[in-house]
């Protein structure tokens, strides 16, 4: 699982890029979505279209948060 951040520690994706919630207790699933939009840089907020519910959603994502990019090679 690789951690995208940019120079000020700041979480980073682009559209299409999968974004995953750790849960945060035992036995709690994670939470997935698809990343629709971000503002530019690819810097939170993100438009998420989360997998366990319907609509786009306005994301700040925490500690908690990783993307999962299908625009690195070794994905």
């Amino acid at each position: 699982m690789a951690n995208h951040h940019n120079g000020r520690g700041e979480l980073v994706a682009r559209e299409g890029d999968r974004i995953v919630i750790s849960g945060h207790r035992v036995g709690e699933p994670e939470r997935r979505g698809l990343i629709l939009g971000t503002h530019p840089g690819g810097v939170p907020p993100f438009t998420i279209q989360w997998d366990d519910e319907e609509g786009e959603r306005l994301f700040f994502p925490g500690s908690d948060a990783h993307v999962e990019s299908h625009h690195d090679p070794d994905h």
